[in-house]
């Protein structure tokens, strides 16, 4: 809003510009005016010096003062209206005569040391106007005083006369007056007629102004009224007219929303039933939403009840002595059950994608394990189709990344898998670049999977990443699978931050590639492979393939050997190793015979047969060494610079021996389906662990009463008592004694793992168990609970027994000291020095093995930092003490400490 109003406005802007010339014009004409005057008053005073100067002359030779003091008495007579003084000078600036005594005559004589002006001059001293005239004698005509005058200075004095100014100024006061009268009555005329027309203008305006603060208070009958003058007429016609359609429209949108009044009321019945309508439709929604998650749930109890029970046995089957067709039938049973396992994932992973409870694990782990890992089951499946699957892996590939290795492997499984699915002849690459520089620390992974299969066209590329979509029905008959692998990875590279796509052709094979964004992680997962072994040797590639040589060249960059082809094995070169190639399409015997081997040369065979017992007969054809596609770079360099393979028959699949021993406790398991009691106890039967079996959450607690457990494995879905409610009922009966209690579940739902341990458990396993997830669950809780951990210490002290022992010795002797100030510390009440004995206590339990007193130390600490009282954590102090002398003695009972 202006500060101004439109009247102030005009009143501004018309009165501004009158005043501002009234103003310069009158100070114009009163400053002529003045120097008008002021140069009449200079002339008279001129006139009266002319006259002076010439009268004066004879006096002021003679020195006559009475003649002098005469003539200027006289013309200050005469001219005494605008003449204040008049004094004569001779020409030593001595005063002759004054017509007045005056208090300015010191004033009117010339300063020291100005001479005598040659002409009339004026000037002002101190304000006053002076007017000083030099008396100059004539020469030219006879006088008596003539022979006075010396010729050669004729000024004889001056004469100074103080003009009188004050006529001057009024004249000057009355010129500004009538200046100042004028421009009033000027400006009083100019607001007569302003006035005038702010009447017939803003007046106006401001009636209009007030007519529309009405029309927008809603009175739509208002009016301007009376005759305007020009556009201010049309203004108050166009508010007239604009109030007059306002008003229509206001009574035709009054009609409208009483008609769509009546409307309304008439449908409110209808409304209420489509309400209602809709409700039931929601609940029947919600109602669909619950069974269908009740039923995905269900199928995966059901499922994966008896694949746990298939899976579990196949593996310990083949942990035994097995013929290679025994071998190879367990196999396929097993790959089997995992892609039935697959199919179950995927459609319980696509249920947690559409419900956004699908969490991403940002972990340390080895892209180089993963991508091996995922290769080399793929490559199984690769070999019995007679396709080539070969790995291009650069050697400067970062191996320890942070992220889900999980979901990364289900990625290249879904794209590995596609691959091999839907190719008849040929074979894949997998291709892996990266943007990674040794000092960056975040860089970009890019994996390429090409394959010569049956290729896709554009119109069928568009749709291939919707749900349940394959390229056509008449594949999914052929092919199998459920659709949802490439949706599946797609979503899961986006949630990676990551970009998937793909590049086909209708019958030239497929390319599709995802690019991920992937962080360093601070640790090595494996050491660098030595060189030293490989220096100056040479490899000689006998009839190798397009994908066999593009890897080892690969290798060769970073590989100090040196590599060379041959496709006639009657020419081979010097050579320290020898790698014959694609042994399913020769004759090894007639090969080995032709060739022409050089001396002390490892023979290595590289062959894509799916059947293990042909492998086996080509050792014994007289080589070295038998690998499978596709190569890896590790087994490679095993193959080359380890030891020979043992040729002998060997289980199948031994028992992982990379797992640590577990330490003895009794374990109790409960689960209403016998094969995977079953199965547990076979799974643990070769640790040093005890297994109780309970067929019900009854029995479960019945056995709780009769043996204290080290760790209880509960089963969810059970009849009568469900695992949750059998846990809670234990912890109630056992209390701070409870083991802990593990969930083992067939319902792999998004959020179940969430809601379990919510609800009390402390871990949680899905079935089918895998061996090393049940060995490293075991092994962390009951580390937690054992007094000596050995492994522990070993692994704490670099694997130096003697460290070990040291440290160990160093802790059993300072006990009596800590059980000493533990005891005084309670004793005194002093929770600061008990503080910090439990501090240095806990700092030395670090490196030796002692995880049950670690926890106690360490939670004893926790409590008393935040401000917990000695009485408070006197119980487990206690405890803390009890737990010292089971070390002793466990110490002793194993002679580690002299």
């Amino acid at each position: 809003m202006t500060r101004f109003g439109l009247r102030a406005w005009v009143l501004i802007l018309t009165l501004a510009p009158t005043l501002l010339i009234g103003t310069l014009l009158g100070g114009y004409f009163t400053l002529q005016r003045y120097q008008e005057v002021l140069e009449h008053l200079k002339d008279k005073g001129m006139s009266v010096a002319n006259s002076l100067t010439i009268s004066a002359e004879a006096g002021l030779v003679l020195e006559d003062r009475e003649q002098l003091k005469r003539l200027v008495s006289a013309m200050h007579r005469r001219n005494t209206e605008f003449i204040k003084n008049i004094a004569i000078y001779d020409k030593t600036g001595t005063p002759m005569v004054s017509s007045t005594f005056h208090r300015d005559f010191p004033l009117m004589k010339l300063p020291p040391g100005q001479p005598i002006p040659q002409e009339p001059t004026f000037a002002y001293v101190e304000g006053r106007l002076m007017l000083r005239a030099p008396i100059v004698a004539d020469t030219s005509f006879y006088a008596s005083y003539r022979d006075k005058i010396d010729p050669a200075h004729p000024i004889l004095g001056y004469v100074t006369i103080q003009l009188n100014q004050d006529a001057t100024k009024l004249e000057q006061y009355d010129a500004l007056f009538r200046t100042l009268l004028i421009v009033f009555i000027g400006i009083m005329v100019h607001l007569l007629f302003t006035w005038r027309l702010l009447k017939h203008v803003t007046d106006p305006i401001s009636n209009m102004v007030s007519a529309v603060d009405r029309i927008r208070e809603g009175k739509l009958d208002t009016r301007v009224q009376g005759v305007l003058i020009g556009e201010l007429d049309t203004l108050k016609n166009g508010i007239n007219a604009m109030a007059k359609s306002l008003d229509e429209y206001h009574a035709d949108m009054q009609h409208n929303i009483d008609q769509a009044t009546y409307d309304l009321r008439m449908t409110l019945e209808q409304v209420e039933i489509q309400n209602i309508e809709l409700d039931k439709a929601r609940k029947r929604a919600q109602e669909a939403s619950q069974v269908k998650s009740e039923f995905l749930a269900n199928m995966s109890h059901e499922l994966r009840t008896p694949l746990n029970g298939v899976l579990g046995f196949a593996r310990q089957l083949m942990k035994t002595q097995l013929t290679p067709s025994q071998t190879d039938y367990l196999q396929t049973i097993e790959r089997s059950a995992q892609h039935l396992l697959a199919i179950i994932n995927d459609v319980l992973d696509f249920s947690k994608l559409e419900a956004g409870k699908l969490q991403l694990d940002h972990t340390p782990y080895s892209f180089h394990d993963a991508l091996f890992e995922v290769v080399d089951m793929m490559g199984a499946n690769a070999r019995e189709k007679g396709l080539e699957l070969c790995l291009h892996l650069p050697t400067d590939t970062p191996d320890a990344l942070v992220g889900d290795a999980l979901r990364l492997k289900q990625v290249l499984t879904n794209l590995m898998g596609n691959a091999v699915k839907f190719t008849a002849q040929g074979g894949i690459d997998v291709t892996i670049s990266h943007s990674c520089t040794d000092d960056s620390e975040e860089c970009e992974l890019k994996v390429t999977v090409t394959d010569t299969g049956v290729g896709i066209d554009a119109k069928q590329q568009q749709h291939l990443f919707n749900a349940f979509a394959q390229a056509d029905a008449s594949i999914t008959r052929r092919f199998g699978g459920t659709g949802l692998g490439l949706v599946i990875s797609k979503t899961l590279v986006a949630q990676m931050n990551g970009q998937m796509g793909l590049e086909s052709q209708l019958g030239h094979g497929s390319t599709f590639w995802f690019s991920l964004p992937v962080k360093r992680a601070n640790m090595v997962f494996h050491d660098p492979l030595p060189m030293k072994p490989l220096k100056d040797k040479t490899l000689v590639l006998v009839g190798g393939s397009r994908r066999t040589r593009q890897m080892l060249s690969l290798l060769n960059q970073s590989w100090p050997f040196v590599l060379k082809n041959t496709d006639d094995p009657t020419l081979m070169p010097e050579a320290d190793f020898v790698l014959i190639d694609r042994l399913e399409q020769v004759n090894l015997a007639d090969l080995l015979r032709t060739m022409d081997k050089p001396a002390g040369a490892k023979l290595i065979g590289l062959s894509n047969h799916a059947d293990p017992r042909v492998r086996e007969q080509l050792m014994q054809l007289g080589l070295d060494q038998c690998l499978v596609k596709p190569l890896t770079a590790p087994r490679l360099y095993r193959a080359l610079v380890g030891e020979q393979a043992s040729v002998k028959q060997q289980p199948a699949l031994s028992a992982p021996s990379a797992l640590a021993p577990l330490p003895p406790g009794r374990i109790l398991v409960v689960d209403d389906n016998a094969p995977n009691l079953k199965l547990m106890a076979a799974l643990l039967e070769d640790t040093p662990c005890d297994v109780y079996t309970a067929t019900s959450g009854m029995a479960a607690l019945e056995a709780v009463e009769k043996w204290p457990f080290d760790a209880i494995f509960m089963d969810i879905q059970m009849p009568n008592m469900d695992g949750v409610t059998a846990m809670t009922r234990i912890r109630e009966k056992l209390g701070d004694k409870c083991p802990p209690v593990i969930a083992v579940t067939a319902h792999a739902m998004a959020g179940e793992r969430e809601k379990l341990l919510g609800q009390g458990m402390d871990d949680y396993l899905t079935k089918p168990i895998d061996e090393r997830t049940l060995h490293a669950c075991l092994l962390r809780w009951l580390r937690k609970n054992i007094v000596l951990d050995w492994e522990l210490a070993l692994s704490q002290a670099g694997g130096r027994e003697a460290l070990a022992k040291d440290m160990m010795k160093m802790l059993i002797d300072s006990l009596p000291q800590t059980r000493q100030d533990l005891e005084q510390a309670l004793g005194g009440n002093d929770s600061e020095t008990l503080y910090q004995v439990v501090h240095k206590f806990n700092g030395a339990l670090a490196y030796t093995g002692t995880p049950r007193l670690k926890n106690l130390a360490h939670e004893i600490e926790t409590q008393l930092k935040k401000g917990a009282t000695t009485t408070e954590v006197e119980p487990e102090v206690f405890e803390l003490i009890d737990e010292m002398d089971k070390l002793n003695e466990e110490v002793g009972r194993q002679g580690l400490v002299g």
